[in-house]
């Protein structure tokens, strides 16, 4: 994927000893011949969703149990005006303030990265992956080619560096159930086998690199610990092998 980082996978090593019945649960081969059918009905389907939030939630670290209170303070409600007013357009809920700050936003670099660009992608994961993928790995600045030709490099950079802070901190206002699902719709829209792409995350973990430099302590180690959690389930979901310690 063009991507490197340090490893950041949950061992199956680090559940606690509580859950043990849950991990063998995952690793029983009716698990898995369940997960394969392709003629599940919506029952079943469910279902087995439920389990795995569950065993998604074994494998985390006590971290987590802190993570509610931080989702809660960076819910949309508590982030900046002109942040919630982008997010806010793209989901179509346009509130009082949003009304009134429309009229600079339909003429600037921002609404039109997301009146045209940002909300023809269906997931929110899809969005963090794009706009740190604009991000010169080599002087941090965004390079936009057409926004930079209408609004100017200056003004380019500052609407695709707000909106990628925008992005990451809606992200981090999902559960896990929510992150699941956005990770389950961005993956259908790959092209990749799925299963190749979870081993390459697992053992590159490039959405590492997807975090904004602006990003510090506690929000950070929330992203990582999150997807170090859902690449678990993935994992598992996917039959991939668990990455050899020593290689």
């Amino acid at each position: 994927m063009g991507m490197a980082a340090e490893p950041a996978v949950i061992s199956a090593s680090a559940a606690p000893a509580s859950n043990n019945n849950l991990f063998n649960m995952l690793k029983s081969p009716r698990v898995f011949k369940l997960n394969s059918m392709n003629s599940r009905t919506h029952g079943q389907s469910k279902s087995w969703g439920a389990v795995q939030v569950k065993i998604a939630r074994a494998f985390r670290k006590p971290e987590h149990f802190r993570a509610a209170t931080t989702r809660k303070r960076l819910n949309s409600a508590f982030l900046p005006e002109r942040i919630r007013c982008m997010i806010s357009r793209v989901r179509g809920q346009r509130g009082v303030k949003s009304e009134r700050l429309a009229a600079v936003f339909d003429r600037s670099a921002t609404s039109d990265l997301w009146r045209n660009t940002l909300s023809q992608i269906p997931t929110v994961f899809g969005r963090l992956v794009y706009l740190a993928s604009l991000r010169n790995s080599n002087n941090g600045n965004y390079e936009h080619h057409g926004l930079g030709l209408v609004f100017g490099e200056d003004e380019a950079n500052r609407a695709l560096k707000d909106s990628h802070s925008a992005v990451f901190a809606e992200w981090l206002t999902f559960n896990l159930e929510q992150q699941k699902a956005d990770l389950d719709l961005y993956l259908a829209g790959l092209f990749e086998d799925k299963r190749l792409v979870v081993e390459t995350w697992i053992r590159l973990a490039p959405y590492q690199n997807l975090i904004p430099a602006s990003v510090r302590g506690v929000e950070r180690r929330l992203y990582i610990s999150d997807l170090a959690a859902l690449m678990e389930l993935f994992r598992n979901v996917y039959a991939v092998a668990a990455p050899d310690p020593d290689a």
